[in-house]
């Protein structure tokens, strides 16, 4: 069991370290609508600008002396890629915009994903132990220590740990 909670840990401190959310190892504080924004600023306009200048915008990397100037950019190659990055970073702009529509937080989605596999490591190694009478209090206890040591972060997360031991509770009942 140690194994695999401490696979777990390494996991999750990995990630909760490359998030932005209000965790306090997060790399930054910014919400998803700060994200969004970073990336329509930071990404998405200025790859839009660039196929711009590589497709309708052309003309003006030629010159007099080098008509052919524009071939040097290898356009032909860029253009698709740049699409590709374009397709892709809007993609990720949408999955940010359902997630915040949806109200589904960094913070919140990282500390149910935590509590989900530390019940699942639970659960194997305890097996039906876990669905006895008059559990459940142990189980949000050592969900909720398990999501502090994980995570590096002591707060309420009581509905997160009740979600979690209920639904895994009901699916191992069906």
């Amino acid at each position: 069991m140690r194994r695999d909670l401490d696979e777990l840990t390494v996991k999750y401190r990995h990630i909760a370290g490359s998030v932005p959310s209000k965790l306090r190892v997060a790399p930054d504080q910014r919400d998803l609508s700060k994200q969004i924004q970073w990336l329509d600023d930071n990404a998405i306009k200025p790859a839009e600008t660039l196929l711009r200048a590589l497709t309708v915008d052309r003309h003006l990397l030629r010159t007099a002396m080098s008509p052919g100037l524009d071939q040097k950019l290898e356009i032909e190659q860029l253009v698709p890629m740049l699409k590709a990055h374009l397709d892709r970073a809007d993609e990720v702009r949408i999955e940010m915009e359902q997630q915040t529509a949806h109200g589904i937080y960094n913070k919140d989605q990282l500390q149910y994903e935590v509590a989900s596999e530390l019940f699942d490591v639970l659960s194997r190694w305890l097996g039906d132990g876990l669905l006895r009478r008059g559990m459940a209090r142990h189980i949000d206890a050592a969900l909720r220590i398990g999501c502090s040591e994980v995570l590096g972060q002591n707060e309420q997360i009581n509905s997160i740990v009740k979600a979690v031991r209920t639904g895994r509770m009901r699916s191992q009942l069906e």
